[in-house]
């Protein structure tokens, strides 16, 4: 196998070939302006562990405001100091960063800057394994999301479908961003399925969750938060839902045909719906935590 270490900032265009396995290993940025491209079947390996020089003190990939990344079909998978595939999250996912709106998390910051260039994320499908880090894995951090979507705006993303299996905490968060995605396929997160802080999300084709309880508490289909503006998860007419979990707290629906949940603090009763939706349906928040 050829191996291809990333270096730790990208400030130029960069191909990907489908030949080489690439490995992120500590923080790994695309800067402002730079344009990453992957040819089809694009392999992406974040290697599990800590690294102290990575803001995140994990082996993470993200784009910068400003940036662009084309793929096709593109899979990011944990692994190990060896660089055999891991089936532990341990590391600190990927992230990309938009010009929306100011947005923070875990030590990551971006100010909104309408001099600054665009973001711009296309590709068919993004196929992320094991990606996160979970509460114990490290004490100086909190807890890593898989998939973090920070001041992203819809002109700037145009993914259309996203798999995330095994997280090692959220699937997929987003913060201050509003994007559209056709399908969303999410798969035993270490926590929440999808977490929205002041977001909008839309899902036109299909929705899959299996959130399967395993003794954890708090762990939910759906985590919103409403502290700069509500948040809201958008399912289109003609979308498959296939959801199972506990629902989560403090969230109001409106659908026709999706039944209403418990939504009171500290329920773990587990929520099922397998359907393809003849109206469209809103889940959301409008409550501070």
């Amino acid at each position: 196998m050829n191996y291809i270490l990333l270096p730790p900032k990208i400030s130029r265009s960069m191909i990907l070939r489908r030949s080489k396995v690439y490995i992120v290993k500590g923080e790994v940025r695309v800067l402002e302006g730079a344009l990453l491209r992957a040819e089809d079947g694009v392999k992406i390996l974040l290697i599990n562990g800590k690294f102290k020089k990575s803001l995140l003190n994990s082996s993470a990939l993200i784009f910068n405001q400003g940036s662009s990344f084309k793929f096709v079909n593109l899979t990011i998978s944990a692994a190990d100091e060896n660089y055999k595939i891991a089936k532990t999250a341990d590391n600190g996912g990927v992230w990309f960063l938009g010009t929306k709106d100011n947005a923070r998390k875990d030590r990551i910051k971006i100010r909104r800057n309408v001099k600054s260039p665009t973001s711009l994320f296309t590709g068919k499908k993004l196929s992320l394994r094991f990606l996160g880090r979970n509460d114990g894995a490290t004490k100086k951090y909190d807890d890593i999301d898989g998939l973090s979507i920070l001041g992203v705006d819809k002109h700037e993303w145009g993914v259309n479908s996203i798999s995330s299996h095994y997280s090692g905490d959220d699937a997929l968060d987003l913060t201050n961003s509003h994007i559209s995605i056709k399908k969303l396929d999410i798969k035993n997160p270490s926590e929440d399925g999808i977490n929205l802080s002041s977001s909008r999300l839309e899902i036109h084709n299909k929705l899959t969750i299996s959130s399967l309880k395993n003794g954890v508490k708090d762990r939910d289909l759906f985590d919103f938060e409403a502290d700069n503006g509500a948040s809201y998860l958008e399912l289109y007419k003609g979308a498959s839902i296939n959801i199972e979990g506990v629902f989560g707290d403090q969230l109001h629906i409106y659908s026709q045909e999706m039944p209403k949940p418990i939504t009171r603090d500290k329920n773990e009763r587990t929520y099922r719906f397998n359907k393809k939706l003849k109206n469209s349906a809103l889940i959301f928040t409008i409550d501070r935590d």
